[in-house]
């Protein structure tokens, strides 16, 4: 007798489903996905309970034709490919058909989707990988999924889950870095009832990473622009006065895909290895476009790794295009009122209107099938160019006054450079040693270095003053002195 049996459709959806989805982030990540792959201009994520108890994601997209609706829930039913070529060149961000499939066989689902055009929409009850309900409504253009207790009929998977906080900040940390990747989309995710962030959807790159990581990264921020054959990489990086103890804050998109690439990881060390001490990291926001055909976005369950066809390429234009960001004017520091500049206001300001890259050279055909969906374009056609200066623009208001500075370290130094002089007068006379302290006092100032290092000179040598480390111990003396 034969030990072997083909296993039953629920039990087989259920195992395919953990090759998806593991925990809540994944839902949210492929409803999402398929978002944007239905053209969304705007899209609004809910959840409760970390996401174990409630999610619904609502979309403005183009919806799913009445026909199409049932067969979405099935397994590798897709819009996105029809023929194995289509694999070669990838456009989309889904193109596998499992997601609606395996959501629905570890919880509850109920879809609601209308087409422009449709005088209804309609509604779709799932539980378990069983249609249950399927009748008309009224509803908006768009697709609105509601998924409820997750992993309801999977118990031993559901302990496994964080507390609600702890999955709560995945989803906002995923939910964060595709709304970078989509500058052009409105979005908004509210956690129990409350707005954890929200976007413009004005198509700037940079005002989307102030608004979720905070205002006090713009003035460490330096602008990435590069192109090169059919490779555009666009975004910011931090200066190196910048850093983090790991890779957190480092975030990379390739075709409007938010991807985990150690091959970036790798070109974007290899920029800063003069630059930083070890175990220190960078902070990065980069997007690169490249042709559909020189990468492999199939290599992984949920779609979180690629495989370029050339590594070592992508290595070297990372490497390449951080490395001159770097060597720019705008990012050496600069001193003003007391901090470090990384670059001047104007630079900033002209690198705000920073878009995301143009779409990649040559485009995979769109497909026809089932469900209906438009090709999203993996980055805004209308994006617009980010501007460099021919000169290195100086921000002079900003720059602390040299002659004021000379003046009140000779201000400060006076009484002791006094009495070491004495002391200095009695110890020559009774010996033939002779000290070389350096005398504040008795320096001539010349100018100013690359805006940053005060030229100076005692008639016989040429000193150079860090600006910022002078103005700190100026600071320092007269916080000093009130104590």
């Amino acid at each position: 007798m034969s030990n072997i049996r083909i296993l039953e459709k629920h039990v087989a959806d259920k195992i395919a489903a953990g090759e998806v989805i593991d925990r809540p982030v994944s839902i949210i990540k492929e409803l999402v996905e398929n978002s944007l792959d239905a053209g969304a201009s705007s899209v609004t994520v809910e959840i409760k309970g970390g996401g174990k108890d409630y999610i619904r994601v609502t979309d403005d997209g183009s919806g799913l034709a009445p026909d199409d609706v049932e067969v979405a829930f099935r397994r590798h039913a897709t819009s996105k490919i029809s023929r194995e070529e289509d694999l070669d060149a990838i456009g989309t961000l889904g193109f596998r058909g499992e997601a609606l499939a395996s959501i629905c066989a570890v919880s509850r689902v109920e879809m609601i989707t209308k087409q422009d055009g449709e005088t209804s929409g309609r509604l779709v009850i799932c539980e378990g990988s069983a249609i249950i309900e399927n009748k008309p409504t009224g509803c908006p253009k768009g697709t609105t999924i509601t998924v409820k207790d997750l992993f309801y009929n999977t118990p031993a998977r559901l302990k496994f889950l964080s507390s609600d906080s702890s999955e709560s900040r995945r989803i906002v940390d995923m939910m964060s870095r595709i709304a970078m990747s989509y500058p052009d989309v409105r979005f908004k995710v509210i956690n129990n009832g409350k707005e954890a962030f929200s976007t413009s959807g004005r198509g700037n790159i940079l005002e989307n990473i102030l608004r979720i990581y905070g205002r006090d990264l713009e003035k460490d921020l330096i602008p990435v622009d590069h192109r090169e054959k059919d490779f555009i990489l666009r975004g910011f990086v931090s200066s190196p006065a910048l850093s983090s103890s790991s890779r957190n804050r480092q975030f990379f998109s390739v075709n409007g895909r938010v991807v985990s690439s150690k091959t970036m990881e790798r070109g974007l060390e290899k920029a800063y290895k003069q630059r930083l001490f070890q175990g220190r990291f960078p902070i990065a926001f980069l997007f690169l476009s490249i042709p559909a055909h020189m990468l492999d976005v199939n290599v992984h369950p949920t779609k979180k790794e690629i495989r370029f066809d050339d590594p070592y390429e992508i290595e070297d234009i990372m490497e390449k295009a951080v490395g001159a960001a770097l060597m720019r004017e705008s990012s050496v520091p600069r001193t003003g009122a007391g901090r470090a500049m990384t670059g001047s206001a104007s630079t900033l300001k002209e690198s705000a209107s920073l878009q995301a890259p143009d779409r990649p050279a040559s485009e995979p055909k769109k497909p026809s099938g089932i469900p209906e969906a438009k090709t999203i374009n993996s980055v805004p056609a209308s994006s617009g160019a980010l501007k460099t200066p021919e000169k290195p623009v100086q921000d002079t208001s900003e720059q602390v006054d040299i002659n004021n500075i000379l003046k009140t370290m000779r201000s400060n130094v006076q009484e002791e450079s006094r009495i070491f002089n004495e002391e200095k007068a009695d110890y020559a006379s009774n010996s033939n040693l002779h000290s070389d302290r350096l005398d504040i006092g008795s320096l001539e100032d010349i100018g100013v270095g690359l805006d940053t290092y005060i030229i100076t000179t005692d008639g016989k040598s040429l000193y150079f003053i860090d600006q910022h480390a002078a103005h700190e111990r100026i600071l320092f003396e007269k916080f000093l002195g009130e104590y």
